[in-house]
């Protein structure tokens, strides 16, 4: 993950490639709100960008928090390598 951003009701941001490999969409994305060491909620989504991804390309996401708390947060995207 590159950027990750509280925006209204959602954690939008983008993430690379950094695998050195293709790697293959769909891209989970998983955000965790937390409160201090507490974890208040988790979050799934999938990035906008399907399909093979090469080395370095860039996916970008909106993981919607439907109204949760916030306060601070982590996000997790990830893909499958193929044959």
């Amino acid at each position: 993950v590159t950027e990750a951003n509280a925006s209204g009701d959602a954690i939008v941001g983008a993430a690379v490639d950094e695998t050195g490999e293709s790697v293959e969409g769909p891209f989970s994305v998983d955000a965790y709100c937390f409160d201090g060491d507490k974890v208040l909620s988790e979050h799934g989504d999938f990035a906008e960008q399907d399909g093979p991804l090469a080395p370095d390309g860039q996916v970008t996401f909106s993981a919607s928090l439907f109204g949760a708390n916030c306060p601070a947060f982590v996000v997790g995207v990830s893909g499958y390598f193929s044959e």
